[in-house]
């Protein structure tokens, strides 16, 4: 699953590798996921959490996947982006747009039942546009563990120093020698 479109009109796909040879695409969009960014699928795959501006402001939903006919707000005052399922799809996570991690409880069988979010840790400084709410990227994760990963914000650069250095194959170099001093 993945956005696109631009930030104003966001749009869901979904790659389908099965499918690919039959058609000329490995991807579709998904019917009515207009105005749909930054999705999550809970961990058995029928539900979708997402952010969306419908209301006015960045918010979360969740529906049910891949029908998108029912969609439940599960952020509340002060909106939400980036939403995040535990791995035992128990608990939804999300920052609320002030910056703040929200959890709220959910239970999906024999129906879905919110529980009211909660702030877990204030959000300052980590995970680049989460406050904003903008963009459909993964701004921050869950390990499997529960722990979160964030990465901190840094100060302004400029595109020359926006780099990642990828090094494959390191336990190679690990054993060659190191260079005389």
């Amino acid at each position: 699953m993945f956005t696109y479109g631009t930030q104003l009109a966001p749009h869901l796909g979904i790659l389908e590798f099965a499918a690919a040879a039959q058609h000329a695409l490995p991807w579709r969009a998904l019917e009515r996921a207009r105005d749909m960014s930054a999705a999550s699928l809970s961990p058995r795959g029928d539900w979708i959490a997402y952010q969306s501006q419908q209301s006015g402001e960045y918010q979360v939903y969740v529906d049910r996947f891949p029908g998108l006919d029912d969609p439940k707000q599960v952020s509340g005052d002060g909106g939400g982006s980036h939403p995040v399922w535990s791995a035992d799809g128990r608990e939804l996570f999300f920052n609320r747009l002030d910056g703040a991690m929200m959890a709220v409880q959910v239970t999906i069988t024999p129906a879905l039942e919110i529980v009211r979010p909660t702030m877990l840790f204030e959000n300052k400084g980590y995970g680049r546009g989460a406050r904003a709410g903008g963009g459909g990227s993964r701004v921050w994760d869950l390990a499997p563990d529960g722990r979160f990963l964030l990465s901190k914000e840094s100060a302004p650069s400029t595109a020359a120093e926006d780099s990642i250095v990828v090094v494959q194959n390191w336990s190679e170099e690990l054993k060659r020698p190191a260079p005389d001093p």
